[in-house]
């Protein structure tokens, strides 16, 4: 898998308003309901909104969203669904989080509140879509903090086209 090149741009402004009008949550927001947002490239922007209602004692659920920079909003598109099975579809991951230094989504749906059993999945941007980069499972709650590895990819970065190689600019200093 491939990622594109970091961008030092700040996030674009995001106003999560829209997502819960119409949530059917009765429920107030709450302070934890902002959204966690993540730049990930010149041109995009992972936002991960909680939903305020439907979630467990310890499986929250996010709409997964990506911002350009004028800070519109669609559904992020994954290679591979979440869920405890892979069962879930569309663009909702149970207890995402994301990692900016890494540039990755993750989601860790839990069978049970002490977390030693459910799956983990890690997800890599490749400018286009999230794909799946580490997937592990523990599917029996025995007390087992260890879960076992079933997909793993390798992830190399895109240089940015418009640097110019520390050893490219070190030959042209000496050439003249």
């Amino acid at each position: 898998l491939h990622t594109p090149p970091r961008s030092s741009l700040p996030p674009p402004a995001i106003d999560a308003a829209p997502l819960f009008a119409n949530d059917g949550c009765d429920e107030e927001s709450l302070e934890s309901d902002l959204p966690q947002i993540v730049r990930l490239d010149p041109k995009s922007t992972l936002v991960l909104v909680r939903w305020r209602c439907g979630h467990g004692a310890y499986n929250f659920h996010f709409n997964v969203m990506i911002a350009d920079n004028t800070g519109r909003m669609r559904p992020a598109e994954l290679d591979f669904p979440g869920g405890l099975s892979g069962e879930r579809d569309g663009n909702d991951l149970t207890n995402a989080g994301g990692d900016a230094e890494r540039r990755r989504l993750t989601s860790h749906p839990l069978g049970r509140g002490i977390g030693d059993c459910g799956v983990h999945n890690e997800y890599v941007w490749d400018g286009t879509l999230f794909r799946l980069a580490l997937r592990t499972v523990m599917p029996e709650c025995r007390g087992a903090r260890h879960f076992i590895p079933t997909w793993t990819a390798s992830i190399t970065a895109r240089v940015a086209f418009n640097s110019t190689p520390a050893y490219v600019r070190y030959a042209e200093q000496w050439s003249s």
